[in-house]
């Protein structure tokens, strides 16, 4: 039985540390170049999302990247974006790895963020796009910055707004620090070995003599106690 609870014991922590080295994936790395595939929508209701182009992150030594468009804006897009404009929506970007994109594994493991579709009109198309990475190039989230510039709904023209068809897109990165993962490995392996040492009768009990054996020791100082003290005098008899 013993047995069987320290294997227990010994996969539950082998499993603690394989999920502890696992973290969502958004990248392609090519070198020291982060490759990120960029998508948005401009609708609310289905979120159908369409490419919008790469962000390349040459080191994250440099915390900045580049952001090339796929193709300009077609006039479609300017309208959808202009409409989702008056209605106060929200324009919503995706950031994922192209090699998910390619594998069809079905896992999502990209990451999403919207703006107000006005703020991005208003500010014609001028943003900044920040990237949370850690040391290792694993993505943890997206932040889309527009200029305030305001969205006054009911004094802006929609109609007669014009769009260039080109993101003005500026590319920042965050480096987050990451916790050290515990050493599981090393703590089993001592496990095992003191198992080992204990099974062959190796192990060494360094106690002192009287904290082994205090529970011999004990009941022979307590009778050498008793035997030691003089029996009580008997009274004497009277004389008749």
């Amino acid at each position: 039985m013993a047995d069987v609870n320290f294997s227990i014991f010994v996969s539950a922590l082998s499993l603690l540390l394989v999920i502890s080295s696992k973290m969502v994936c958004g990248v392609e790395q090519r070198g020291d170049e982060l490759l990120f595939t960029l998508e948005h929508c401009f609708t609310e209701a289905d979120a159908a999302f369409q490419p919008r182009g790469s962000i390349f992150v040459k080191n994250l030594k440099s915390l900045s990247g580049t952001f090339s468009q796929r193709e300009p804006l077609s006039l479609h897009d300017i309208d959808s974006l202009r409409g989702l404009a008056s209605r106060n929506g929200y324009y919503r970007i995706r950031l994922q790895a192209k090699s998910m994109q390619e594998s069809g594994s079905g896992r999502d493991n990209s990451v999403t963020t919207v703006v107000k579709a006005c703020a991005l009109f208003t500010s014609q198309l001028t943003e900044t796009i920040t990237l949370s990475l850690d040391n290792a190039g694993h993505l943890y989230g997206v932040g889309l910055i527009v200029p305030d510039k305001g969205c006054h709904l009911k004094t802006l023209n929609w109609e007669s707004a014009t769009l260039p068809p080109y993101f003005n897109t500026s590319v920042s990165v965050v480096l987050q620090a990451t916790g050290q993962l515990p050493d599981t490995q090393t703590y089993i392996q001592k496990l095992e070995r003191e198992r080992r040492d204990k099974a062959t009768g190796k192990t060494q009990d360094n106690r002192s003599f009287l904290a082994k054996y205090w529970m011999y020791i004990v009941p022979v100082v307590i009778v050498m106690m008793l035997s030691s003290q003089q029996p009580e005098q008997q009274g004497e008899g009277s004389s008749q």
